[in-house]
This record gives C-alpha cells, structure tokens and sequence, in this order.
C-alpha cells in the first residue's frame, strides 16, 4: 500500500514537471511576441 502511494506520487511528480516544462517553453517562445506586441 505505502509502495502503491509512493509510486503514484512520483508518477504525479513527474506529470506535473513536464506541464512545467510546456508551460516554461510555451512563455519563453511568447514573451518576445507579448513584449513586441506591447512596444508597436
């Protein structure tokens, strides 16, 4: 049961580093057009 937990709760872990990631790529790919869009 306490390996099962473990288990899922690096499972989740592992999940929420890769929505990172996305998010990370998805803002460093966006902020130069946020920021181009701001200063025309």
């Amino acid at each position: 049961m306490l390996i099962n937990s473990v288990v899922s709760h690096i499972k989740n872990q592992q999940h929420y580093l890769t929505e990172r990631k996305k998010y990370l790529i998805f803002t460093f790919l966006f902020s130069p057009l946020i920021c181009a869009l701001l200063f025309i």
